[in-house]
């Protein structure tokens, strides 16, 4: 019952899974580690097939701003992650003791008010 977590048997102890949620998208989680960032969990969606495009309306159950909203209600400081063109890629949360990195992706190409609207791609916690 339920999804099964397949660990890595490197002697990495990493773990996650993955899962079918519609047609278009699938979904993944798990905890990685390195010896430089130590251990993160992280939640994504993915394009099903992995070069494709798809819409997020039927899986955008995680408003970007709202999830924001809600970390810094908890505490958490925000600051946005550009990426070396000016591009938006991401925003970090902060507290003492933990980091949450939110990824966002636009619900969808058209219409505008679905292109402008970020739904959560991926999430990150360390």
């Amino acid at each position: 019952m339920g999804q099964s977590v397949e660990h890595r048997d490197d002697g990495s102890g990493r773990f996650g899974a993955s899962g079918v949620l519609t047609r278009d998208w699938k979904y993944g989680f798990g905890v990685n580690k390195t010896e430089i960032k130590g251990a993160w969990f992280e939640f994504l969606f993915l394009p099903n097939p992995p070069e494709a495009s798809p819409s997020m309306s039927d899986i955008c159950q995680i408003d970007f701003e709202a999830f924001a909203a809600h970390l810094e209600k908890m505490g958490f400081s925000r600051q946005r992650n550009l990426v070396e063109d000016g591009r938006w890629m991401s925003d970090v949360f902060q507290r003492p003791g933990m980091r949450v990195e939110l990824f966002p992706r636009g619900e969808a190409d058209e219409p505008l008010a679905r292109t402008i609207h970020q739904c959560v791609e991926w999430v990150q916690i360390r």
